[in-house]
């Protein structure tokens, strides 16, 4: 899946608790708190304007997909190239929410902050390791995204 440019799971404060990024060449370096604190920020102002929930967020070159989970409070990210198609980076934000779920939500309360972001990158990049031949985790993103 080349179409993806990075994932993020952050929790419902905007902290980062896991991030991936495929690099993309052209693309600029930014700030990852100030990353996630748009994305809290957008979000929380489309509940303020009525809305229920914010799903896709559109730049020029770029779409952010996003997905909160009910049970958790967590927020599911996802940052594709302009052009892909919405409804199969729906369905994947779907399945990745669901399989997180299944695995890991009764360890999200269980943990403090940083042991909890500690023990899922661990297990994220053992996963995406597994996903690809070579050692280099953000080139086995597409590999491990396409398996879910």
């Amino acid at each position: 899946m080349e179409e993806i440019i990075g994932l993020w799971l952050l929790n419902e404060d905007g902290k980062t608790i896991f991030s991936i990024e495929n690099y993309v060449q052209g693309s600029e370096d930014y700030d990852s708190a100030l990353f996630s604190g748009f994305v809290l920020s957008v979000s929380k102002f489309s509940s303020t304007i009525g809305e229920k929930k914010l799903e896709r967020i559109e730049f020029g070159n770029s779409k952010i997909f996003l997905k909160k989970d009910k049970e958790t409070n967590l927020i599911f990210v996802l940052r594709t190239i302009q052009n892909t198609n919405n409804k199969k980076m729906e369905r994947l934000i779907n399945n990745l929410n669901k399989k997180f779920n299944k695995k890991f939500k009764n360890n999200v309360n269980q943990y403090s902050f940083e042991d909890l972001k500690t023990y899922l990158e661990q297990i994220f990049i053992t996963e995406l390791k597994k996903s690809g031949k070579g050692s280099n985790v953000s080139e086995n993103l597409s590999l491990f995204l396409e398996k879910l």
